[in-house]
Order: structure tokens, then sequence, then C-alpha cells
């Protein structure tokens, strides 16, 4: 998998994400990701019409409130999405302090496995700064979830940042690192 690229949503994959709604229903999670409530539930619902326009407006700006922007990608492989990510476009004290960041993303379980993590992790860094001037991303993960924990720390190493005060969410601790978004000078 050397042809990985970023790719915006768009309702030309939606029998892609059919497949990837089924895998993740096949696949449960120990950890709540909102990438994968939302596509699961556009399937069961028949409505992807709803996921494709709530992605454009979290993407623009058109949230909730207490929400930030934040842009959904998909990583893909030719034609096949390997992962979801979603980068939010700036913290608000919440998220800065709390709970999230800048950066999250998940592989899909039939991609796991394959190294793709820290690569794909490199891409979204480059990404962020690319598109939303982000100098420095807040990524976090569950305490548990020692895999995520694994390569968070392994991107800070190569890139360069520090770890945050962990917090405490729904009980369950949430570690916190800072991870720059342009490699360290050689």
């Amino acid at each position: 998998m050397t042809n990985l690229k970023i790719v915006l949503p768009n309702t030309t994959y939606e029998k892609e994400l059919s497949k990837i709604a089924v895998e993740f229903i096949n696949t449960p999670s120990p950890f709540d990701i909102k990438h994968r409530n939302n596509i699961v539930t556009a399937y069961e619902t028949n409505n992807f019409e709803s996921y494709f326009t709530k992605v454009e407006n979290n993407r623009n700006g058109i949230t909730n409130e207490g929400r930030v922007p934040s842009s959904l990608l998909w990583i893909m492989d030719e034609e096949k999405i390997v992962a979801i990510a979603d980068i939010r476009h700036f913290l608000n004290d919440y998220l800065r302090n709390v709970q999230g960041g800048h950066i999250a993303y998940e592989i899909i379980p039939s991609f796991r496995g394959k190294g793709l993590m820290n690569k794909i992790g490199k891409m979204l860094l480059s990404y962020a700064k690319e598109n939303f001037g982000i100098q420095e991303a807040l990524i976090t993960c569950r305490e548990k979830n020692i895999p995520s924990q694994k390569v968070i720390v392994r991107l800070m190493n190569e890139m360069g940042g520090h770890p945050d005060t962990d917090t405490l969410v729904d009980g369950e601790v949430e570690k916190r690192y800072w991870v720059r978004t342009t490699p360290p000078q050689e």
C-alpha cells in the first residue's frame, strides 16, 4: 500500500462505505468512535444523504453549539477506503483542556495490522498544517487503547512534541500528546 491518498468524502464511494459499515457491525470496537457510529447509522437507516450532509456541514462550520468545524477525510489506497479520519480546524477550551484533540482516525478492520497507522498519522499531520495552519496537533486516546497510544508516542518522538496532562473522561484516563506537524530539521 504505497499509493495512499487523502480524499474528501463523496457519494462516488457509497457502495464502498456500505461495505465498511458491515465490517464495523461485524467488528465491534471497545472505543466509542463517532465516525464508526455515523457510518453504521447511515447504513442501517439507508440514509447516506444525511451522512454526507452532516460531513459537509461540519467542514463548513455548521455545527451544534460547543462544537468546532472539522473535516472528515478518507484515506484511500486505489479505490478502497483504508481509514477514516477527522481533523478539527481548531480547538475550543473544552477540547484543549478536557477531552478530544485535533486529529482522530481509525483503520478499517480489514486493513489493520498492515503498518498503516504511523504513515497515515504523518499524512494527517501534514494535512492539518497545510489546510488549517496547525503547527502542533493535540492527539488523544484512552489509556486502554495501547495500539493508538504507541503510534501517537512514536509520532511525537519522530516529529517532535510533548505529552500533556492526562484527563479523566467518563471514569477513564485520556492520554494527551502534542505532536508537531513538521518534522524537526536534521
